[in-house]
């Protein structure tokens, strides 16, 4: 049973995906998907794919756009990241959730801003930010839907697009649930977190789906069963 309901990507919406409060049940979900970014080395592989993306770095500062990033801990460490290498560093926090990024406004870096705004239709000029990066985002987006948001990340951009998520395995389906058990009571997560997997796609659909969006990896990290980072380019971009 469960190798048949992991053969294809489950439909069912989230709980994230829903109405939203900013209650302490949200403040506890996105805490533990901060944690649960920086303990299995989801933060330094994204750290790693902006890095060849900035290669060579750029001389007048940095931008970042994370699309769908919680309460601003990913993008707060990349500005950080940036920060220690020299460089003039921003971030955008970009959330469709009001009440997300209420909670987000307590956590705020200083270079910072908050910007409500739809994954599918960023309220951003072209070219006007250096990367865009969304993690544990894309499996919230049907396979018609996700092409949709990389060409909109893609047009913001002038380096390139970080693309970090889950992979729908059985290794990480029972990771969701171990992890779900023993580390959070947070009802939102042991709903979440076991459905995301099975809502993931894998290596294969995800590189089918960043070619549909024109967009060629230049380069890819991934734990095996887990999830992947890859850094994209536009298909008929210049570099490496």
């Amino acid at each position: 049973m469960l190798v048949r309901s992991l053969r294809r990507r489950a439909l069912e919406a989230e709980i994230l995906d829903g109405p939203l409060h900013a209650d302490a049940a949200l403040a506890g979900n996105l805490r533990d998907l901060a944690r649960i970014n920086r303990w299995t080395g989801g933060d330094w592989l994204v750290h790693q794919g902006i890095k060849h993306l900035l290669t060579p770095l750029p001389t007048n500062g940095v931008t970042v756009l994370d699309v769908g990033g919680g309460r601003g801990d990913g993008v707060a460490g990349v500005v950080r990241w940036a920060a220690r290498r020299g460089l003039d560093s921003r971030g955008i926090l970009l959330d469709a959730s009001a009440p997300v990024l209420q909670l987000a406004g307590g956590k705020a870096h200083a270079n910072v801003r908050l910007l409500r705004g739809d994954g599918g239709r960023l309220p951003l000029r072209d070219r006007s930010v250096d990367v865009a990066s969304c993690s544990l985002l894309l499996h919230h987006f049907s396979a018609a839907q996700a092409p949709v948001l990389l060409r909109e990340m893609a047009r913001v951009t002038r380096r390139g697009v970080i693309v970090d998520d889950l992979l729908r395995s059985h290794i990480g389906y029972l990771g969701a649930l171990v992890l779900g058990c023993v580390c959070t009571r947070n009802r939102l997560t042991r709903h979440d977190g076991p459905l995301s997997v099975r809502r993931a796609f894998t290596l294969g659909e995800l590189a089918a789906l960043l070619a549909s969006a024109g967009l060629r990896p230049i380069w890819q990290a991934t734990i095996p069963g887990y999830r992947t980072v890859m850094a994209a380019r536009p298909s008929g971009a210049a570099g490496p």
